[in-house]
């Protein structure tokens, strides 16, 4: 008998609420932030400064999953705020595709949660998991006649 592999809550937020939600283009900015280490993908917060009416018009410094593909990926000038909405949206989006509210919680959870080198490496994995699924789509078997 064949074994499934295993799908975490944390993959299963990601593959079916997050990801359809980001363009190509996203996916390959947070692919190079994650394989880079990149200073400016954060963990612990959504953006950097914090999102205060003081701040909201300054550009980000640094930036959570979501926003890091948001503002790497699209070719738009950002400021704090409009990173704060952009990933409200895409949470939004997300508890709509799960039928339930906080449905972002797991991804966003083991992110902050898990050490950085092992967050970046299973997220590497399912950026490029999604990237290659978008690329080489499954083959449907042909129906007898």
């Amino acid at each position: 008998m064949r074994r499934l592999p295993l799908v975490l809550p944390w993959q299963q937020v990601f593959r079916d609420g997050v990801a359809p939600q980001l363009s190509d283009r996203d996916l390959a900015a947070l692919l190079a932030g994650l394989t880079g280490n990149d200073p400016e993908l954060i963990q612990s917060a959504t953006v950097k400064p914090f999102p205060s009416p003081e701040n909201a018009n300054l550009p980000p410094r640094g930036a959570c999953l979501i926003g890091y593909a948001l503002w790497h990926g699209q070719p738009i000038d950002w400021t704090v705020g409009e990173l704060e909405c952009g990933f409200a949206a895409v949470v939004g989006e997300c508890d709509k595709r799960l039928g339930h509210p906080a449905s972002i919680r797991p991804l966003t959870n083991y992110w902050d949660e898990t050490p950085r080198h092992r967050a970046r490496k299973a997220l590497t994995r399912e950026v490029r998991y999604e990237l290659d699924r978008r690329r080489y789509p499954p083959i449907r078997p042909m129906r007898r006649a």
